[in-house]
């Protein structure tokens, strides 16, 4: 029998990033579900104004150049506080007319020893079927961590399979394989993801490997619930406790919502201080 990866391992679905660009005539209108609070923030390039919401939805348009239109971005944590809401959301966006720019579908291998290190492997030994020109270009190194990209992010489709476990720091193995689908490819794969209701046949569109038993049941096995375990602590108790109610009260006290971001621009400061330690 050939040699398993994937005792005891989890698997779960996810989609991690949504862009999507309108026309500027048209209002920054969304389903009840957002959050209709917003803060100014830093503006990226071609857009002079941005703002985000408390669930980390972010907005951009450009007061003097209406032809840019407008963007919306929903990255990382803002696309995963839509919960049950997303699939809604992404059909939202297709049917008010919106037109995604960017969408990136994973899968999630939790608890298992699938790691970059044997995709490269099965990459070195040709097993792959891709388009992609660059299927060999390994990525950036995060402490302990690895990343390999197939393709080029330049690319309106790549893939990149990388370690989570580095990056979220926790202490079981954790890999995500991703494919990012932007520019002219995003509204179509949108479109197929609302048919199929599955990220894992947008995949296996830009990277396969018909012959890797692992990979086949990576991309084929039910999908399964997951979360990631917390370490309770006597500092976490009380945050969770105490803390979390006396922040509560001000926040319902507060019509503005502008202690939400407030206490948020303060907790990023703080950790970026302790980053430069």
């Amino acid at each position: 029998m050939a040699y398993s990866t994937l005792n005891h391992a989890e698997i779960a679905e996810k989609i991690d990033y949504i862009a999507y660009s309108q026309a500027f005539h048209l209002e920054f209108d969304f389903p009840d579900y957002i959050d209709r609070h917003w803060k100014e923030i830093p503006n990226i390039a071609h857009y002079n104004k941005a703002e985000e919401n408390k669930q980390g939805v972010r907005r951009y348009w450009n007061t003097e150049n209406a032809a840019q239109g407008k963007r919306v971005v929903l990255a990382g944590q803002a696309s995963a506080t839509l919960q049950d809401d997303q699939f809604g959301f992404l059909q939202w966006i297709l049917n008010t007319g919106r037109k995604p720019t960017r969408i990136d579908y994973a899968v999630d291998v939790l608890h298992s020893k699938f790691t970059p290190q044997v995709v490269r492997r099965h990459l070195l030994a040709g097993e792959a079927v891709t388009h992609a020109r660059s299927k060999l270009r390994n990525g950036e190194l995060i402490e302990d961590g690895d990343t390999q990209y197939i393709g080029r992010k330049k690319s309106e489709t790549y893939t990149k399979v990388y370690d989570k476990r580095a990056e979220q720091k926790v202490d079981f193995q954790w890999t995500r394989v991703e494919t990012t689908y932007q520019g002219e490819r995003a509204l179509p794969s949108l479109r197929e993801y609302c048919i199929c209701k599955s990220t894992r046949p947008l995949i296996k569109r830009h990277i396969d490997f018909p012959k890797w038993r692992d990979w086949l049941q990576i991309m084929s096995r039910d999908v399964v619930e997951f979360s990631i375990p917390q370490r309770e602590t006597a500092t976490r108790a009380w945050l969770l406790g105490q803390v979390a109610k006396a922040i509560a009260k001000e926040l319902y006290r507060d019509e503005d919502h502008l202690l939400w971001f407030d206490l948020q621009n303060a907790v990023k400061a703080e950790l970026d201080r302790l980053a430069e330690k």
